[in-house]
Protein backbone atom coordinates (compact mmCIF):
# COMPACT_ATOMS: atom_id res chain seq x y z
CA UNK A 1 0.00 0.00 0.00
CA UNK A 2 1.25 3.53 -1.22
CA UNK A 3 2.19 5.79 2.21
CA UNK A 4 0.60 8.77 2.34
CA UNK A 5 1.45 12.43 3.43
CA UNK A 6 0.43 13.25 6.99
CA UNK A 7 -2.50 15.64 6.57
CA UNK A 8 -1.65 19.32 7.36
CA UNK A 9 1.71 19.21 6.83
CA UNK A 10 3.12 21.08 3.60
CA UNK A 11 4.60 19.71 0.72
CA UNK A 12 7.90 21.40 1.43
CA UNK A 13 8.03 19.52 4.51
CA UNK A 14 11.29 17.38 5.17
CA UNK A 15 12.99 18.57 2.20
CA UNK A 16 16.65 19.98 2.32
CA UNK A 17 16.53 24.01 0.99
CA UNK A 18 20.20 25.17 -0.88
CA UNK A 19 21.24 27.95 0.99
CA UNK A 20 22.41 29.57 -2.73
CA UNK A 21 18.67 29.15 -3.45
CA UNK A 22 17.67 31.56 -0.60
CA UNK A 23 20.27 34.16 -1.65
CA UNK A 24 19.57 34.06 -5.16
CA UNK A 25 16.91 37.00 -4.87
CA UNK A 26 18.97 38.88 -2.88
CA UNK A 27 21.98 39.13 -5.71
CA UNK A 28 19.42 40.31 -8.31
CA UNK A 29 18.76 42.76 -6.19
CA UNK A 30 21.87 44.21 -5.60
CA UNK A 31 22.73 43.96 -9.18
CA UNK A 32 19.42 45.84 -10.12
CA UNK A 33 20.45 48.51 -7.69
CA UNK A 34 24.30 48.08 -9.36
CA UNK A 35 23.43 48.82 -12.59
CA UNK A 36 21.13 51.73 -11.72
CA UNK A 37 23.61 53.29 -10.33
CA UNK A 38 26.07 53.12 -12.84
CA UNK A 39 23.34 54.34 -15.32
CA UNK A 40 23.34 57.07 -13.52
CA UNK A 41 26.49 58.29 -13.27
CA UNK A 42 27.07 57.63 -16.78
CA UNK A 43 23.94 59.42 -17.66
CA UNK A 44 25.63 62.41 -15.77
CA UNK A 45 29.09 62.14 -17.16
CA UNK A 46 27.51 62.42 -20.50
CA UNK A 47 25.78 65.36 -19.59
CA UNK A 48 28.76 66.99 -18.27
CA UNK A 49 31.15 66.57 -21.37
CA UNK A 50 28.34 67.77 -23.63
CA UNK A 51 28.83 71.15 -22.71
CA UNK A 52 32.21 72.61 -23.81
CA UNK A 53 33.93 75.91 -24.00
CA UNK A 54 36.81 76.96 -26.00
CA UNK A 55 38.82 80.45 -25.40
CA UNK A 56 40.19 82.82 -27.99
CA UNK A 57 42.59 84.39 -28.68
CA UNK A 58 45.96 82.69 -27.83
CA UNK A 59 47.19 85.01 -24.70
CA UNK A 60 50.43 83.04 -24.33
CA UNK A 61 52.43 86.00 -25.20
CA UNK A 62 50.76 89.47 -24.83
CA UNK A 63 52.70 92.64 -24.84
CA UNK A 64 52.71 94.73 -21.11
CA UNK A 65 50.27 97.12 -21.05
CA UNK A 66 48.10 96.00 -24.20
CA UNK A 67 44.28 95.40 -24.68
CA UNK A 68 43.05 92.35 -26.37
CA UNK A 69 39.57 91.18 -26.80
CA UNK A 70 38.66 88.09 -25.28
CA UNK A 71 35.87 85.54 -26.37
CA UNK A 72 34.69 82.01 -25.73
CA UNK A 73 32.40 79.73 -27.82
CA UNK A 74 30.46 77.42 -26.22
CA UNK A 75 28.71 74.00 -27.45
CA UNK A 76 26.06 71.67 -26.18
CA UNK A 77 26.25 68.36 -27.77
CA UNK A 78 28.17 69.53 -30.28
CA UNK A 79 25.59 72.20 -31.24
CA UNK A 80 26.47 76.64 -30.49
CA UNK A 81 24.86 77.84 -27.57
CA UNK A 82 26.62 81.11 -28.07
CA UNK A 83 23.54 83.16 -28.44
CA UNK A 84 21.32 81.43 -25.70
CA UNK A 85 20.15 83.81 -22.52
CA UNK A 86 21.00 80.26 -20.35
CA UNK A 87 24.51 80.57 -20.80
CA UNK A 88 26.26 82.07 -17.64
CA UNK A 89 30.01 83.18 -18.27
CA UNK A 90 32.69 84.16 -15.43
CA UNK A 91 36.26 85.13 -16.38
CA UNK A 92 39.10 85.15 -13.87
CA UNK A 93 42.97 85.19 -14.06
CA UNK A 94 44.63 84.05 -11.35
CA UNK A 95 46.43 87.27 -10.56
CA UNK A 96 45.50 90.68 -10.55
CA UNK A 97 48.44 92.11 -11.35
CA UNK A 98 48.37 90.25 -14.53
CA UNK A 99 45.66 92.15 -15.76
CA UNK A 100 41.96 92.88 -15.55
CA UNK A 101 38.73 92.37 -17.73
CA UNK A 102 36.44 95.14 -18.53
CA UNK A 103 33.69 92.92 -17.97
CA UNK A 104 33.44 89.09 -16.60
CA UNK A 105 29.80 87.76 -17.03
CA UNK A 106 29.96 88.49 -20.62
CA UNK A 107 30.75 86.20 -23.39
CA UNK A 108 33.01 89.19 -25.09
CA UNK A 109 35.24 90.85 -23.21
CA UNK A 110 38.14 92.92 -22.84
CA UNK A 111 41.67 92.20 -20.90
CA UNK A 112 44.02 94.63 -20.35
CA UNK A 113 47.55 93.30 -19.47
CA UNK A 114 49.39 94.22 -16.73
CA UNK A 115 52.76 96.38 -17.04
CA UNK A 116 55.22 94.46 -15.99
CA UNK A 117 55.78 90.70 -17.15
CA UNK A 118 54.10 87.71 -15.53
CA UNK A 119 53.13 84.27 -15.92
CA UNK A 120 49.60 82.97 -15.03
CA UNK A 121 46.19 81.44 -16.56
CA UNK A 122 43.16 83.08 -17.75
CA UNK A 123 40.23 80.58 -17.09
CA UNK A 124 36.16 81.02 -18.17
CA UNK A 125 33.39 79.15 -15.88
CA UNK A 126 30.34 78.36 -18.55
CA UNK A 127 26.95 77.34 -16.58
CA UNK A 128 24.05 76.41 -18.71
CA UNK A 129 20.94 75.86 -17.60
CA UNK A 130 18.80 73.10 -19.10
CA UNK A 131 14.87 71.83 -17.54
CA UNK A 132 15.78 73.77 -14.47
CA UNK A 133 19.30 71.97 -14.32
CA UNK A 134 22.52 73.48 -14.33
CA UNK A 135 25.41 72.22 -16.03
CA UNK A 136 29.06 73.97 -15.65
CA UNK A 137 32.15 73.62 -17.60
CA UNK A 138 35.49 74.90 -17.76
CA UNK A 139 38.48 75.99 -19.95
CA UNK A 140 41.94 77.97 -18.83
CA UNK A 141 44.53 79.07 -21.45
CA UNK A 142 48.17 79.85 -20.15
CA UNK A 143 48.88 83.72 -20.22
CA UNK A 144 52.23 85.44 -20.31
CA UNK A 145 52.83 88.72 -20.38
CA UNK A 146 56.10 89.86 -22.17
CA UNK A 147 57.68 92.92 -20.74
CA UNK A 148 57.52 96.22 -22.19
CA UNK A 149 60.03 97.07 -24.54
CA UNK A 150 62.34 99.66 -25.84
CA UNK A 151 60.31 102.15 -27.78
CA UNK A 152 62.40 105.52 -28.15
CA UNK A 153 65.46 106.95 -27.21
CA UNK A 154 66.49 110.44 -26.75
CA UNK A 155 69.30 113.29 -26.38
CA UNK A 156 69.09 116.45 -23.94
CA UNK A 157 69.68 118.44 -25.66
CA UNK A 158 69.39 117.71 -29.13
CA UNK A 159 70.21 120.44 -30.67
CA UNK A 160 73.33 123.14 -29.43
CA UNK A 161 75.91 125.27 -30.28
CA UNK A 162 78.99 124.70 -28.70
CA UNK A 163 81.63 127.17 -28.07
CA UNK A 164 85.11 126.36 -28.84
CA UNK A 165 87.03 124.80 -25.71
CA UNK A 166 83.60 125.19 -23.98
CA UNK A 167 82.46 121.68 -21.69
CA UNK A 168 79.09 121.09 -22.57
CA UNK A 169 76.83 117.97 -20.98
CA UNK A 170 74.64 115.31 -22.93
CA UNK A 171 71.99 113.45 -21.45
CA UNK A 172 70.51 110.42 -23.15
CA UNK A 173 67.07 108.90 -21.96
CA UNK A 174 64.72 105.76 -23.12
CA UNK A 175 61.03 105.54 -22.97
CA UNK A 176 59.25 101.71 -22.81
CA UNK A 177 56.46 100.80 -24.97
CA UNK A 178 53.97 102.13 -21.78
CA UNK A 179 55.69 105.46 -22.15
CA UNK A 180 57.36 105.13 -19.04
CA UNK A 181 60.79 105.99 -18.49
CA UNK A 182 64.01 103.01 -18.50
CA UNK A 183 66.38 102.37 -16.51
CA UNK A 184 69.20 100.29 -16.52
CA UNK A 185 70.29 100.34 -20.09
CA UNK A 186 73.54 100.55 -21.87
CA UNK A 187 74.67 103.06 -23.74
CA UNK A 188 77.19 103.88 -26.38
CA UNK A 189 78.43 107.39 -27.47
CA UNK A 190 80.06 108.36 -30.29
CA UNK A 191 80.42 111.54 -31.96
CA UNK A 192 81.08 112.41 -35.93
CA UNK A 193 82.08 115.23 -38.04
CA UNK A 194 85.14 116.61 -36.24
CA UNK A 195 88.47 114.88 -35.91
CA UNK A 196 89.41 112.91 -33.17
CA UNK A 197 92.22 114.70 -32.08
CA UNK A 198 90.30 118.10 -31.96
CA UNK A 199 87.24 116.77 -29.34
CA UNK A 200 87.25 114.89 -25.80
CA UNK A 201 84.52 112.84 -24.57
CA UNK A 202 84.34 111.91 -21.08
CA UNK A 203 83.26 108.50 -21.38
CA UNK A 204 81.46 106.55 -24.25
CA UNK A 205 79.33 104.62 -21.85
CA UNK A 206 76.65 105.55 -19.51
CA UNK A 207 73.36 107.69 -19.41
CA UNK A 208 75.60 110.83 -20.12
CA UNK A 209 78.72 112.72 -21.38
CA UNK A 210 80.85 115.69 -21.49
CA UNK A 211 81.98 116.82 -25.03
CA UNK A 212 84.54 119.63 -25.53
CA UNK A 213 85.61 120.63 -29.20
CA UNK A 214 88.77 122.58 -30.24
CA UNK A 215 87.72 123.09 -34.01
CA UNK A 216 84.94 125.36 -35.32
CA UNK A 217 82.45 123.00 -37.55
CA UNK A 218 79.52 120.73 -37.18
CA UNK A 219 79.39 117.62 -34.85
CA UNK A 220 76.68 114.98 -34.42
CA UNK A 221 77.09 113.18 -31.44
CA UNK A 222 74.58 110.10 -31.35
CA UNK A 223 74.38 107.67 -28.53
CA UNK A 224 72.67 103.98 -28.78
CA UNK A 225 70.74 102.25 -25.95
CA UNK A 226 70.69 98.64 -25.47
CA UNK A 227 67.27 97.41 -23.37
CA UNK A 228 66.82 93.09 -23.49
CA UNK A 229 68.61 92.68 -26.76
CA UNK A 230 66.60 95.98 -28.71
CA UNK A 231 68.31 98.66 -29.63
CA UNK A 232 67.56 102.22 -30.58
CA UNK A 233 69.73 105.24 -31.36
CA UNK A 234 69.38 109.23 -31.23
CA UNK A 235 71.72 112.09 -31.98
CA UNK A 236 72.65 115.29 -31.30
CA UNK A 237 73.37 118.42 -33.90
CA UNK A 238 76.07 120.45 -32.76
CA UNK A 239 77.26 123.75 -34.07
CA UNK A 240 80.95 124.39 -33.00
CA UNK A 241 81.92 128.13 -33.06
CA UNK A 242 84.75 129.85 -31.69
CA UNK A 243 84.33 131.86 -28.45
CA UNK A 244 82.68 135.11 -28.34
CA UNK A 245 84.89 138.52 -29.86
CA UNK A 246 85.91 140.21 -27.03
CA UNK A 247 86.68 144.43 -27.62
CA UNK A 248 86.30 148.04 -25.64
CA UNK A 249 84.38 150.78 -26.65
CA UNK A 250 85.06 154.51 -25.87
CA UNK A 251 82.46 156.79 -24.92
CA UNK A 252 82.26 160.73 -26.16
CA UNK A 253 79.29 162.86 -25.00
CA UNK A 254 77.13 164.20 -28.31
CA UNK A 255 76.94 167.86 -28.03
CA UNK A 256 74.17 169.48 -25.57
CA UNK A 257 74.07 166.59 -23.92
CA UNK A 258 71.50 164.66 -26.27
CA UNK A 259 73.20 161.27 -26.04
CA UNK A 260 76.37 159.72 -26.31
CA UNK A 261 78.52 158.04 -28.80
CA UNK A 262 80.38 154.41 -28.56
CA UNK A 263 83.17 154.10 -30.48
CA UNK A 264 84.25 150.73 -30.92
CA UNK A 265 88.24 149.07 -30.99
CA UNK A 266 88.88 146.14 -33.26
CA UNK A 267 87.25 142.51 -31.77
CA UNK A 268 89.50 139.72 -31.12
CA UNK A 269 87.58 138.14 -34.00
CA UNK A 270 85.15 138.59 -37.01
CA UNK A 271 81.91 140.14 -35.44
CA UNK A 272 78.80 140.45 -37.33
CA UNK A 273 76.58 143.50 -36.35
CA UNK A 274 73.70 141.22 -36.61
CA UNK A 275 75.00 138.60 -34.10
CA UNK A 276 74.72 141.75 -31.74
CA UNK A 277 72.56 142.47 -28.85
CA UNK A 278 72.75 145.82 -27.20
CA UNK A 279 71.21 145.72 -23.75
CA UNK A 280 70.86 149.59 -21.81
CA UNK A 281 69.97 149.55 -17.72
CA UNK A 282 69.15 152.59 -15.82
CA UNK A 283 69.69 150.13 -12.22
CA UNK A 284 66.24 149.24 -12.40
CA UNK A 285 64.83 148.67 -15.62
CA UNK A 286 66.33 147.32 -18.98
CA UNK A 287 65.87 147.46 -22.53
CA UNK A 288 67.57 146.14 -25.15
CA UNK A 289 68.12 145.98 -29.05
CA UNK A 290 68.43 142.82 -31.23
CA UNK A 291 70.55 144.20 -34.05
CA UNK A 292 70.15 143.08 -37.81
CA UNK A 293 72.57 143.92 -40.43
CA UNK A 294 69.68 145.02 -42.89
CA UNK A 295 71.43 148.16 -44.52
CA UNK A 296 74.80 148.31 -43.12
CA UNK A 297 76.57 145.63 -45.42
CA UNK A 298 76.22 147.52 -48.50
CA UNK A 299 79.67 148.22 -48.87
CA UNK A 300 79.75 152.05 -47.80
CA UNK A 301 79.41 153.72 -44.63
CA UNK A 302 75.84 153.72 -43.53
CA UNK A 303 73.91 154.17 -40.14
CA UNK A 304 70.74 152.19 -39.02
CA UNK A 305 68.02 153.33 -36.44
CA UNK A 306 66.70 150.69 -33.90
CA UNK A 307 64.36 151.63 -31.43
CA UNK A 308 62.61 153.51 -29.72
CA UNK A 309 63.09 152.08 -26.81
CA UNK A 310 61.29 153.25 -22.84
CA UNK A 311 63.88 153.38 -20.33
CA UNK A 312 62.16 155.18 -16.88
CA UNK A 313 61.43 158.30 -18.16
CA UNK A 314 63.28 158.63 -21.24
CA UNK A 315 62.70 157.34 -24.57
CA UNK A 316 65.98 156.23 -26.06
CA UNK A 317 67.13 155.82 -29.67
CA UNK A 318 70.53 153.63 -30.78
CA UNK A 319 71.81 154.28 -34.25
CA UNK A 320 75.05 151.51 -35.58
CA UNK A 321 77.32 153.28 -38.21
CA UNK A 322 79.34 151.11 -40.22
CA UNK A 323 82.19 152.61 -41.60
CA UNK A 324 83.27 150.07 -43.88
CA UNK A 325 79.51 148.67 -44.70
CA UNK A 326 80.88 144.92 -44.73
CA UNK A 327 78.31 144.09 -41.73
CA UNK A 328 81.05 143.77 -39.69
CA UNK A 329 82.13 145.32 -36.34
CA UNK A 330 85.64 147.34 -37.10
CA UNK A 331 87.55 149.94 -35.61
CA UNK A 332 86.60 152.93 -35.26
CA UNK A 333 82.72 152.28 -36.15
CA UNK A 334 80.26 153.42 -33.52
CA UNK A 335 76.33 153.46 -31.91
CA UNK A 336 74.67 156.12 -29.70
CA UNK A 337 72.11 156.47 -27.74
CA UNK A 338 70.03 159.61 -27.98
CA UNK A 339 67.19 160.83 -25.79
CA UNK A 340 63.99 162.23 -25.99
CA UNK A 341 61.84 163.39 -22.68
CA UNK A 342 64.71 164.18 -20.93
CA UNK A 343 68.85 163.19 -20.38
CA UNK A 344 70.89 160.68 -18.86
CA UNK A 345 70.97 161.59 -15.23
CA UNK A 346 74.48 162.06 -14.56
CA UNK A 347 73.67 161.06 -11.12
CA UNK A 348 72.62 158.02 -12.21
CA UNK A 349 74.46 154.96 -12.66
CA UNK A 350 73.77 153.41 -16.22
CA UNK A 351 75.19 150.40 -17.61
CA UNK A 352 75.82 149.20 -21.56
CA UNK A 353 76.54 145.57 -22.04
CA UNK A 354 76.79 144.23 -25.57
CA UNK A 355 76.04 140.26 -25.83
CA UNK A 356 76.81 138.24 -28.34
CA UNK A 357 73.69 136.28 -29.71
CA UNK A 358 75.21 132.84 -30.62
CA UNK A 359 76.51 132.39 -27.19
CA UNK A 360 75.06 135.04 -24.59
CA UNK A 361 78.03 136.11 -23.86
CA UNK A 362 79.27 139.51 -23.15
CA UNK A 363 81.56 141.17 -25.86
CA UNK A 364 81.88 144.21 -24.25
CA UNK A 365 80.46 146.40 -20.51
CA UNK A 366 80.51 149.85 -19.85
CA UNK A 367 79.46 151.38 -16.85
CA UNK A 368 78.40 155.55 -17.17
CA UNK A 369 76.38 158.47 -15.75
CA UNK A 370 74.78 161.39 -17.90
Amino acid sequence: MEAKEPKGRSAWSGRKIDPIMLLFPVAVIVLVVLAAVSYSMYKGEEEDTNLAVEVHPDVDGVAAGSIVSMWANTTWNGESIDGSSDVQYLWQVNDSALGSFSSTAQRETTFTAGRVAGDGLITCDVTYVVDEISYTSNTSVQLTINPPTLASVSVEPSAITLVYDRVQIFTSSAIDSLGDPILGLVYSWTLEGIPTVNYTLNSTTGPSVNLTANITGTAWLNVTATYNGAAKNASAVIPIIPAAPTMTIGRTNLPGGVGIKWTCSEPTGALSWDNVTVHLTDGTEMVNWSLEVGGLNGGVANTTEFGPMTLGSLTVFLNVTDLAGNGLTNLTDYFTFTTSGGKFNPARDYTVTLIYKPTLDVIVQSPFRG
